[in-house]
């Protein structure tokens, strides 16, 4: 589009709390996508599968942040708009550290 030189930015916020349902012993998923610093997207919702740990609750709720951030991303795209996403997603906790089982679990699938 001539004369749209705006740039839109995408960037995101999670967090989790791990077997946060005791009697289910699954966890909680809580992400927002924001457009230009404006909440968008808002998800809050209880993980399908149950976590073996802190970490494998973290990463599941990175890759649903990662997911609604790539759908608003796509959205903009589609209507020809230049968008940006953040490339430093603010999980609360990090990822790093020991995840083998997560890989264990992955690879037995």
């Amino acid at each position: 589009m001539e004369g749209m030189d705006f740039e839109f930015k995408f960037s995101s916020k999670s967090d989790s709390d791990y077997v946060k349902h005791k009697d289910s012993s699954k966890s909680i998923t809580e992400c927002v996508t924001y457009l230009n610093g404006a909440p968008t997207m808002y998800q809050a919702s209880t993980q399908e599968m149950i976590s073996l740990s802190v970490k494998e609750t973290e990463m599941n709720t990175a890759v649903t942040l990662i997911q609604d951030m790539l759908f608003a991303y796509e959205i903009a795209k589609s209507f020809g708009l230049e968008a940006k996403l953040s490339t430093k997603e603010a999980i609360e906790n990090s990822i790093g550290g020991q995840t083998c089982h997560v890989e264990f679990k992955t690879n037995f699938l």
